[in-house]
């Protein structure tokens, strides 16, 4: 009809065939390269996240492991407690056992009010004497310096050291016998 024969008009067809194939098999693999570099960045940032997600929390008092924790992922108080071995002088009615911990955070584990049996100024000689009673280890840290430098002293003389003010002295004076 127009100049081609039925012969010319299958060839045609076929290399029209050939091409849409090819670049239906270019499109197929160009999808499958991008989305394996999308999963790849994907993973890669879930690595990342993982690695600079943690924090500290530091945990005082009424406990037989106090210290430093570090988690990667949210923790209940209750949780991080059982971790570590809670006295039984403690007095947990006050805390919020629930709450959910996703941050650098201190617990202080109070003691039962009575439970404490005093130290005694002349056997007081580590900081971990202190801190096991719910001191800050800086606050513990004082004390010790001064009780090695004064083998007596004064709650005048303690309230004076650097770090240590009224809430503080309460607490020592509820833990430490000076005479």
């Amino acid at each position: 009809m127009f100049g081609c024969d039925i012969s010319d008009k299958k060839e045609i067809s076929i290399k029209i065939r050939k091409k849409i194939i090819l670049l239906s098999c270019f499109g197929i693999l160009a999808a499958g390269v991008v989305s394996y570099s999308i999963y790849k960045i994907v993973q890669n940032d879930k690595k990342n996240y993982s690695i600079n997600f943690s924090y500290q929390v530091n945990v005082e008092g009424a406990v037989n492991n106090p210290g430093v924790y570090e988690f990667n992922k949210p923790k209940k108080v209750r949780e991080i407690l059982f971790q570590t071995n809670v006295q039984t002088n403690a007095d947990l009615d006050s805390m919020d056992l629930e709450k959910i911990i996703d941050y650098d955070y201190d617990i202080i584990v109070p003691y039962k009010v009575g439970t404490i049996k005093k130290i005694k100024w002349k056997d007081l000689n580590s900081v971990e004497q202190l801190t096991n009673l719910g001191i800050k280890n800086s606050v513990a840290q004082t004390i010790i310096n001064h009780r090695r430098q004064n083998e007596v002293t004064t709650w005048e003389e303690i309230l004076a050291l650097k770090g240590i003010g009224p809430v503080t002295l309460a607490q020592l004076k509820d833990i430490i016998d000076l005479f």
